[in-house]
């Protein structure tokens, strides 16, 4: 009964359970110690109502807005034996996950602090009654028997617990000379531990090298111990995502918003503390709460969890101070799969706090998605406020046997985001005191929310067009044709800027709003380098022998049709010109999957080309990377554009054949890079000769046709960081221009 109320009430809740070394049997000096005995019956408790995960795959879903059920975390601080012994591998056969938290002196040979003073006592001499001199020992202690020692190893753990670290080394180092010559100190959780503890699928979070107060520590001190132990723990394991937790982990009293800002700096994935309560999306997840149900019997644990759950929401301790805050208004977000789409405002999310900008980001529900992928939810800064209005897809959601009137779908599909958008967003810019209000198109819809939560909090407001909202030779309803542009004119006139990715598309505006002449600023779309790092490529089953042509990304049949380059291989295949074998055009995710099959069909080229699904974002960069060929194609009806996939074909390095209307902005920018062939889409005399001779070129040396054709030095202007800071810097303008204007309600 009660676990079914904390099923119940646990819905859209993280609760994150915090343990230590958890005995076999009771401790020496610790009798209080949470045993294993009891930790085993806990989880089977709560495995038959709630979802168990690690810490950092929850926090993605939460954050993801995919996490329904009620979940649990199960963590542990400090670094046992034990945890060796029997805690993971349990866990490990019960199927689960947890998270363990290690003080890294350990992995250099150095016992935890706590633990010398635990082991010392328990081996004092028999005849040894009084701690003389030792920091907490009263003198009325007498630890000649197992209660003197009990009490004395709580109250010296006490009094050196907020000394600074050379005092407790000093007070630790005296007790221990009680204990005689030949005393030995306990054993540390070593670096094979710690590759046992990831062998078993643990996940392995940071927890300070030394376990200090860092409240207690020298600015200097308290960096060097948050960064160092995620050094030393990647020194044993590679480079991990990674969780930390803080020392002793009370907010306000063992650490402030300095250190929040460390763990930040870091590049730590969240951090807990030990304050009770629950995670919800409203948390700061840099600093989660956790707690420990002590009850002895199933219904007190349960009382306990039930009880947590049902805390009223408390604020959350103080973040950091950052001079400038912003609301972020993005439709196309992660957990979104599928669309390129997501990568710029990700990016603008993640490099804008590096500017000095706090991020407050509303995105629509997850059910809004028609795929959905946490993958680049851990690219999301674990400091941006990230709240998520309910939108529905008309056309899966709202029509009967597909259809539906088409008013229920203007400006969009997932207009029903409207209302609850405006109202999270105007309650976003008034708890995080946002300064202004950025928002960004594709969908049109979030501009609409954007300039109502402007205008309702006397705020700034940035719209972002990536790609105009029509075209004059639109082939649309008459009422699309109607409404769109009216709705693009509005945006425009209200806005207090605009934001285009092309120079192209900067002059459209212009020319169709003169009024906004000197209001339209162009921040080019670009490729994330993190994402570059220590990337490798790969051909994903295609032979080292066989030309890899590679368009990644959507295909829109008539604007980017391949049709003249399937021609083309047909010809150049039955003259006898290529092999078949020794070529392969492969479309990934191109989206219009089925009309890419019949094209090739239609020309008989079905044993040359292979459309491919979706894959991580990550692994379809190493393809770009692996591929001979990256293969761009842009009809004249998108010359103000430039798909943003040709700033990841650039830092791929590899040669791009572009089949474009040259005298579009496309073919301009790329023909500013080495290693691009720009071929007019519609000249199949000119595609056969690029063709012939990529495919010659490769069957004559294909070692040499992998060389890198451009430099990162070249392409590195290109980088969305740049863009980044371009948007930082206007924002930080238009807040000058703007700081004295009241915030309303």
């Amino acid at each position: 009964m009660m676990l079914s109320l904390t099923r119940r009430f646990g819905r859209g809740k993280l609760t994150i359970l915090s343990f230590h070394r958890l005995p076999r049997e009771e401790q020496r000096l610790d009798p209080h110690e949470y045993s294993f005995e009891r930790f085993q019956d806990l989880v089977t408790e709560l495995r038959s109502s709630v979802r168990i995960l690690a810490l950092t795959e929850a926090v993605d879903l939460l954050r993801a807005g995919l996490l329904k059920e009620p979940a649990v975390v199960l963590t542990f601080d400090d670094g046992y034996k034990s945890w060796i012994e029997h805690v993971a591998p349990w866990l490990q056969g019960q199927g689960l996950r947890g998270t363990f938290f290690i003080t890294t002196a350990q992995l250099r040979g150095q016992p935890l602090w706590n633990e010398r003073i635990e082991h010392a006592i328990h081996h004092l001499p028999q005849g040894l009654t009084t701690l003389s001199g030792v920091p907490g020992a009263t003198p009325g202690l007498n630890v000649s028997c197992r209660e003197g020692r009990v009490d004395a190893v709580r109250l010296v753990t006490a009094a050196l617990k907020y000394q600074p670290q050379d005092q407790r080394h000093e007070a630790m180092a005296q007790l221990e000379r009680l204990c005689g010559p030949d005393y030995a100190g306990p054993h540390c959780f070593g670096s094979e531990d710690l590759k046992a503890l990831q062998a078993m699928g643990m996940e392995i979070g940071a927890h300070s090298v030394n376990h200090p107060i860092l409240s207690c520590c020298s600015e200097e001190e308290a960096e060097r111990e948050i960064r160092e132990s995620r050094a030393d723990i990647e020194a044993v394991l590679g480079p991990q995502r990674m969780p930390f937790a803080y020392p002793n982990g009370e907010p306000g009293k063992d650490y402030t918003s300095r250190h929040v800002e460390m763990v930040r700096r870091a590049g730590y994935a969240c951090g807990v503390s030990t304050q009770k309560g629950y995670a919800t999306l409203e948390s700061c997840f840099l600093q989660l709460r956790r707690f420990t149900p002590w009850g002895a019997t199933a219904r007190s644990r349960a009382f306990q969890l039930l009880g947590n759950l049902m805390r009223p929401p408390e604020p959350d301790p103080a973040r950091p101070a950052r001079p400038h805050a912003a609301l972020m208004v993005a439709f196309h977000f992660p957990p979104q799969a599928g669309s390129s789409g997501v990568l710029r405002s990700l990016n603008f999310a993640k490099i804008l706090p590096e500017a000095g900008w706090d991020v407050s980001l509303l995105s629509a529900s997850a059910s809004a998605y028609e795929r959905t992928s946490v993958d680049l939810m851990a690219q999301v800064p674990p400091d941006i406020r990230l709240d998520r209005a309910l939108a529905l897809d008309v056309r899966r959601d709202l029509s009967i046997r597909g259809k539906y009137p088409e008013l229920l779908a203007m400006p969009d599909r997932w207009s029903s985001w409207f209302f609850g958008g405006v109202r999270r967003g105007i309650r976003l810019v008034r708890s995080r005191k946002a300064q202004l209000v950025w928002s960004t198109y594709p969908i049109l819809s979030a501009h609409l929310i954007g300039g109502m939560v402007a205008r309702w909090t006397n705020r700034p407001w940035i719209a972002e067009f990536r790609d105009p909202v029509y075209h004059e030779d639109w082939d649309a309803s008459r009422l699309k044709r109607w409404l769109l542009p009216r709705l693009e004119g509005w945006v425009v006139r209200r806005s207090t800027c605009c934001v285009v990715t092309t120079e192209g598309a900067r002059q459209l505006f212009e020319r169709r709003y003169p009024e906004a002449r000197g209001r339209v600023h162009v921040i080019e779309n670009g490729y994330d380098e993190g994402s570059f790092v220590g990337a490798e490529a790969q051909r994903f089953d295609i032979a080292p022998g066989r030309l890899l042509m590679l368009h990644s990304g959507a295909i829109y049949p008539k604007e980017r049709d391949p049709s003249n380059l399937f021609r083309v291989m047909a010809r150049l295949r039955d003259s006898g010109r290529i092999e078949a074998s020794r070529l392969c055009v492969r479309f990934r995710a191109p989206g219009a999957d089925q009309a890419i099959r019949e094209l090739a069909q239609k020309f008989g080229v079905e044993d040359m080309v292979d459309v491919a699904g979706p894959v991580p974002y990550r692994q379809a960069l190493q393809e770009m990377m692996g591929a001979d060929l990256l293969l761009v194609f842009q009809g004249s009806a998108f010359n103000n554009q430039i798909p943003a996939k040709i700033y990841e074909y650039l830092r791929a390095l590899r040669p791009i054949l572009a089949l474009v209307d040259c005298a579009g902005i496309t073919a301009q920018r790329l023909a500013q890079f080495e290693g691009v062939r720009n071929v007019d889409v519609l000249d199949e005399q000119a595609i056969e000769a690029a063709l012939l001779q990529s495919y010659d070129a490769f069957a004559a040396d294909a070692a040499s046709c992998r060389q890198p054709v451009r430099t990162l030095e070249a392409v590195s202007p290109t980088s969305r960081q740049h863009g980044a800071w371009q948007l930082a810097q206007l924002m930080i303008s238009i807040d000058a221009r703007s700081n004295d204007a009241p915030l309303r309600g």
